[in-house]
């Protein structure tokens, strides 16, 4: 019995373990009230590449939260599958390279979003929307490697 119990307490942690993310794919998006347009309310507008935890869908919308677990509703054809982050510090330096011997190329701000181009020993290669590329800790932002 104790077995039994293990398997089905492991397969448990494992379904509420993974979550399906969803990444914003247009210049700008709104999280709404309901899922709907009409009868609806703004909740919050998100970026371009804004990563977002799917909740649960409701016919052409989905309900989703972001990282500071803020939830709205938004429309299907508002995002991707495309990998995104969403820096969750203060600030966080963006590096030259995949590590902390590598120059600073720039910084970014709590809630600045980028697209994840590769992944090398717990370093992001990203792209911010304005061109800027370099590396960031997995550590320091949310999104598809959490």
């Amino acid at each position: 019995m104790r077995f039994f119990t293990a398997i089905i307490f492991t397969f448990f942690l494992w379904g509420t373990s993974y979550a399906e993310m969803v990444t914003v794919a247009a210049d700008s998006a709104t999280l709404r009230s309901l899922p709907s347009v009409e009868g609806s309310y703004a909740v919050l507008n998100v970026p371009l590449y804004y990563p977002l935890n799917l909740l649960e869908t409701s016919n052409d919308f989905y309900k989703v939260a972001d990282f500071l677990g803020r939830t709205g509703w938004i429309h299907k054809n508002e995002v991707t599958k495309e990998k995104g982050v969403v820096v969750k510090s203060h600030s966080i330096n963006v590096r030259q390279g995949p590590g902390l011997n590598h120059d600073v190329v720039f910084m970014a701000r709590q809630g600045v979003t980028f697209k994840v181009l590769k992944e090398q020993d717990g370093w992001l290669e990203v792209r911010h929307e304005s061109g800027k590329k370099g590396w960031v800790s997995k550590k320091i932002v949310w999104g598809f490697y959490q």
